[in-house]
């Protein structure tokens, strides 16, 4: 075997056990989200229409920071990638880009949220309280994942790592765990 074949294999499977142990850690925490959302069950159904923002929720934050991280994959793979938070820069572009999409779509997914539960006839908070709970918990939220992000993005870059395999389940996982607390609190203060 050829020097060059020796060293692909290796890289191969260093790549294979690089996105294996991640996933793996991935699921392992995602049971800190499921144990947690058990244990304030009732929080949650205490405040009308609260449950409603739950899913969608998690799943923007995991969306939003899932895509980041794979922007900023794609500029180190294009060799694009400094570390640089100025404007014009990789780095600090998508990171902007990435907070004020959160605060949108979290304002947006208040109104479909209250949109769903007068459709369906099911209690809901009002409208402000919705908006309110939905974009403070996203935003305080998406900005723990989204520096987490580019902090995993940081990481990869200088130990060449390929955030593809690391980035997307360190952030979705992050996200799934800090998103429900999050919400619960908020709501729990705007409604008090």
């Amino acid at each position: 075997m050829t020097l060059a074949v020796v060293d692909a294999l290796r890289e191969k499977h260093r790549e294979f056990f690089t996105g294996f142990w991640t996933l793996l850690i991935s699921v392992s925490l995602s049971f800190i989200a499921g144990i947690y959302l058990g244990s304030v069950n009732d929080v949650l159904l205490l405040i009308p229409g609260l449950m409603v923002l739950v899913t969608p929720s998690i799943n923007m934050r995991g969306a939003i920071a899932g895509i980041l991280t794979s922007r900023l994959s794609s500029s180190m793979h294009l060799g694009a990638f400094e570390v640089e938070f100025g404007r014009n820069t990789e780095l600090g572009d998508n990171l902007r880009a990435s907070l004020i999409l959160t605060v949108i779509i979290s304002a947006a997914l208040a109104v479909f949220g209250k949109i769903i539960c007068m459709g369906t006839g099911t209690p809901v908070i009002g409208i402000a309280e919705m908006i309110i709970i939905s974009v403070i918990s996203g935003t305080l939220a998406g900005i723990l994942v989204t520096v987490v992000g580019v902090l995993v993005s940081i990481v990869c870059y200088r130990k060449f790592w390929d955030l593809d395999m690391v980035g997307a389940p360190a952030v979705t996982t992050l996200g799934d765990i800090v998103t429900l607390p999050f919400l619960v609190m908020t709501a729990l203060l705007v409604t008090a």
